[in-house]
């Protein structure tokens, strides 16, 4: 057996017809031969296989674009014959057709431009753009391909990636809140400009205001500083396109000129005020509406217009007499404001006399009023001023207004009973004007009156005796050391204070006797007089007391005396008379100090005391002494020898005489100086009731 390895290519030209799908191969052998066979088949069919791509379109001008595309070859087996026919759509509808030039080679291709009409305005957006080779229209081939799968070729597209577009930043209004102030600058430029690329020096731009182009504005941003519509042009790649932007500024406020804010001093006059600073608001504001004021210090605060910095009304200026400050008009929408100056003006008061003195008037007539002539006090009050009126009122409130028709009517003859305060209105030729009062007075010597010197009669109780009439003289000035004091026998001498006044002391002649009293003030040479009665007042007359004795009973020389079981007998029946009682004679006259009862005597056996009975309506007193005596108590043994006797007849009665046993009670005491008693009962005998009245026959 033979093997044989072998290649052996046969070419089956002619055997294949287009359009076939299989070939039948059979290999046969007369041989005694194994074979063993592998059967590798290479059939191409002389086929076209047209493909087409473009590139991608990146910028759509005035609605057309011009398109480069590529027909291809490829993966085929046979030429592309020219004339092939190319269709391009959008969307669908046919907008554009070609052919190829030439017959295509295999591998060969062949490119092509066409201008195509794309209407930006009403396609959808994104859209498609699709081309397609070996179109004969409707989508039928017209040359048979190896693949007719593969003859188009498309882009999807966004408008906004393609077309020239600008849009400028949004429209800069006063409705918005984004409106500026008059004078400012404000930058304007584009928002959003398309496709990518355009922007910055690859494009032109030419901007115009109302229409009207600006010389040399040729950038894509602006400031402008005037309101109106603003359009800019963007030119790329020989297409134009513009957009605008309306541009609103907000008014600037005009201040008024305000007048000077004028205030008036207060005395002492340092040049500072109180300033209302909102009284110029309507000056400033100049009927504008939609605005406000405010103040500042100086013009940098004034236009920083930090509410910090902000003067407070009311306002106490800072620089004497005059100073100035700015006042800030601001509208009420962006804060848009103008300033402008004003003079703060503080004028001085009139330093008219503070204190302005009394005016003094004696009531003479003695009729509780006096007229006054508030006018007489003009030099005083003017203070050595110049042009300065004065004006009158019986109030604080009505001087302050100043108003004429509340004032004093007539001031040179003012009827008053004095006691009453007179305000007067001071005004300059500023019309700045200070308020002073003083006082009406008419004195009536302020006097402690005395109706009644009354004093006790001397050792002679007749109701006459000596009145140290100068001792009354402190208590009826009270201290003042201008008033002076004189004592007069009559009314009529009292009122003349020409008659010689009573001497001091002065006995009285008649009780009680009036005599009168007249109070002069050195000062103002007014006086009063009143009525002053002389009273004697009788004295008490107390009874000398008998001793007050009493019992040492525990025999140390000291008793508790109750002092007030005396007071009735020295009394002896007078009323109206208190008792008490003191240790020396001194203190007895001076009524101090008075001894607390029950009192322990300090001496003995025998000790004198003093008792003062003092009339308590008149004080009038009178003193006697009192002797207390402090008696020793008798001792008694505390055993005593029985007495004992015989019961001669049995009957247990007996006589026997106590006084068997004195001697052992009265041991070395003075039998001459105590007596003893016996008692059946020991209560009886402390309290000395129902002795033994037989104590030697008991």
């Amino acid at each position: 057996m033979c093997i044989r390895d072998s290649l052996d290519v046969y070419d089956l030209d002619g055997l294949i017809d287009p359009g076939d799908t299989e070939i039948e191969i059979k290999i046969t052998s007369d041989s005694d031969l194994v074979l063993i066979h592998n059967i590798i088949t290479s059939v191409n069919s002389e086929l076209p296989d047209a493909t087409i791509s473009f590139e991608e379109i990146t910028f759509i001008c005035n609605n057309t674009v011009d398109l480069n595309y590529t027909v291809f070859n490829v993966n085929s087996t046979g030429s592309l014959p020219a004339g092939t026919p190319i269709k391009f759509y959008l969307e669908g509808n046919q907008i554009g057709q070609a052919v190829t030039n030439t017959i295509l080679p295999i591998n060969g291709d062949e490119s092509g431009i066409i201008t195509l009409t794309i209407p930006t305005g009403t396609v959808p957006d994104p859209f498609t753009v699709l081309a397609v080779v070996d179109d004969g229209g409707g989508g039928v081939s017209t040359v048979t391909e190896t693949n007719e799968d593969n003859n188009e070729f498309q882009q999807i597209i966004n408008l906004a990636d393609v077309t020239l577009s600008v849009v400028l930043d949004p429209d800069i209004l006063i409705a918005n809140s984004d409106a500026i102030c008059d004078g400012e600058d404000q930058v304007i430029g584009i928002d959003s400009l398309t496709p990518p690329g355009v922007a910055g020096t690859n494009s032109t731009y030419q901007w115009f205001f109302n229409g009207v182009i600006i010389p040399g504005a040729t950038n894509d941003q602006l400031t402008v500083t005037q309101a109106g519509t603003y359009e800019l042009e963007v030119t790329y790649g020989g297409c134009n396109v513009i957009d605008d932007i309306l541009v609103e500024y907000i008014t600037n406020p005009v201040p008024g000129t305000p007048n000077p804010l004028i205030v008036c001093d207060e005395v002492p006059n340092d040049g500072e005020a109180v300033f209302t600073l909102t009284d110029a608001d309507a000056d400033i504001i100049n009927g504008q509406t939609g605005v406000f004021v405010t103040y500042y210090l100086n013009q940098i605060e004034a236009d920083l217009g930090d509410p910090l910095d902000e003067l407070v009304s009311p306002y106490t200026n800072t620089t004497p007499d005059t100073q100035t400050i700015v006042a800030r008009l601001e509208e009420n929408i962006l804060g848009c404001y103008a300033t402008v100056e004003i003079t703060l003006i503080v004028n001085d008061a009139p330093a008219i006399a503070d204190p302005i003195i009394d005016y003094p008037l004696c009531d003479n007539d003695q009729d509780g009023t006096e007229n006054f002539d508030l006018t007489s006090k003009y030099n005083e009050i003017i203070n050595t001023l110049s042009d300065i009126i004065l004006t009158y009122y019986n109030t604080a409130a009505d001087a302050n207004l100043g108003d004429p028709a509340n004032a004093i009517p007539i001031p040179t003859s003012y009827t008053s009973a004095g006691g009453e305060t007179i305000w007067v209105n001071a005004v300059n030729l500023e019309g700045c004007t200070t308020v002073g009062s003083f006082n009406l007075v008419i004195p009536t010597v302020t006097i402690t009156e005395v109706p009644l010197f009354q004093v006790c009669d001397d050792d002679t109780p007749d109701g006459i005796t000596e009145f140290d009439l100068e001792s009354q003289t402190p208590t009826i000035v009270a201290g003042d050391t201008n008033l002076i004091v004189t004592y007069h026998l009559t009314e009529a001498d009292a009122e003349a204070g020409t008659t010689p006044s009573l001497s001091s002391p002065y006995t009285n002649t008649i009780n009680p006797e009036p005599i009168w009293v007249r109070v002069e003030d050195a000062i103002t040479g007014c006086y009063g007089d009143f009525q002053m009665e002389l009273l004697v007042n009788p004295l008490p007359t107390p009874v000398v007391p008998a001793d007050f004795i009493e019992c040492d009973e525990d025999n140390d020389g000291e008793i508790a005396f109750d002092l007030a079981l005396k007071d009735t007998e020295i009394i002896g029946g007078q009323p109206g008379v208190l008792i008490t009682y003191h240790e020396t004679i001194g203190a007895a006259q001076a009524g101090t100090p008075v001894l607390a009862s029950p009192y322990t005597n300090t001496s003995g056996p025998i000790q004198t005391i003093f008792a003062r009975a003092e009339f308590t309506a008149t004080g009038c007193f009178d003193i006697v002494p009192m002797n207390l005596v402090v008696n020793p108590t008798p001792t008694i043994p505390t055993t005593i020898t029985p007495i004992g006797i015989c019961d001669i007849n049995l009957d247990l009665i007996e006589d026997f005489d106590l006084t068997d046993r004195a001697d052992q009670i009265y041991g070395t005491q003075s039998t001459s100086e105590y007596t003893l008693t016996y008692y059946t009962d020991p209560i009886d005998a402390d309290l000395g009731d129902f002795e033994i009245t037989t104590p030697n026959a008991y």
